[in-house]
């Protein structure tokens, strides 16, 4: 557990020794050693920079799979609780606003998340293999190439990825000469304003959704509406770090 949290030079420290960052991960080793029956955890990972945040999170998944114990999670962070939760409520001023499977409502233009400026889609994917020379990982959905530029893990592997709205773009065909290497075929399910210049697209690909937000004047341009089968751009430079 404490080579898996990265705390094995801390072990001989003192507590008051140790920096904010380091104090959150011997926290959460303890709590895992305690092989608790429930593990409750309030924005554990607050005070640790973004490798040390995604080292913790990789192995917190890891530990909660081995032990097999339930987790409630609470955070700010859309990006942390990505890989962890299966079920989600959202509250707001004190009071529940939306509860539900994780995916779903990540993916819905009535959920509250949706509101969000950095509103994205969650969706499952497999990872396929990788192309070491270009720094790529390549993922599948619905039989279609995904290509990121964060490590994914071995062949076979069932992994989540964030997908941020504003990262989405949509076409009617398929492009013939485009720098953007993902290229999803799916159906519009649905559109709504948010403000003046802007919407956001429900998207459908194999019974999960896309986000993308899109100006309205694009949307009127393609003349879009629900039942349209459109594609979906992705740059594989959105696709990195926290978002896997």
């Amino acid at each position: 557990m404490s080579a898996a949290l990265g705390i094995e030079a801390l072990l001989p420290r003192r507590p008051d020794t140790l920096s904010a960052g380091q104090k959150q991960r011997v926290a959460i080793a303890r709590a895992l050693l305690a092989n608790p029956r429930l593990l409750l955890l309030d924005e554990p990972l607050a005070n640790l920079d973004g490798e040390a945040r995604r080292e913790c999170l990789a192995a917190l998944q890891e530990a909660l799979r081995a032990l097999a114990i339930p987790l409630l999670y609470v955070s700010h962070s859309i990006e942390e609780i990505t890989g962890l939760a299966e079920e989600l409520l959202v509250l707001g001023n004190g009071a529940l606003v939306a509860r539900g499977p994780l995916l779903e409502l990540a993916g819905r233009l009535d959920s509250p998340l949706a509101d969000e400026p950095d509103a994205a889609a969650i969706i499952e994917v497999t990872v396929t293999g990788a192309e070491p020379d270009y720094g790529l990982t390549r993922l599948a959905l619905a039989g279609e190439p995904l290509w990121v530029t964060a490590p994914g893990g071995a062949p076979g592997q069932r992994r989540r990825l964030r997908i941020p709205a504003r990262d989405v773009s949509v076409c009617r065909t398929r492009p013939r000469d485009s720098s953007i290497l993902n290229l999803l075929p799916v159906t519009l399910e649905d559109l709504r304003p948010t403000g003046d210049s802007h919407c956001l697209l429900q998207l459908a690909i194999d019974g999960q959704h896309l986000l993308a937000r899109i100006t309205r004047k694009s949307a009127d341009t393609l003349a879009l509406s629900p039942g349209d089968h459109l594609y979906a751009q992705i740059k594989s430079t959105a696709l990195a770090g926290d978002n896997l």
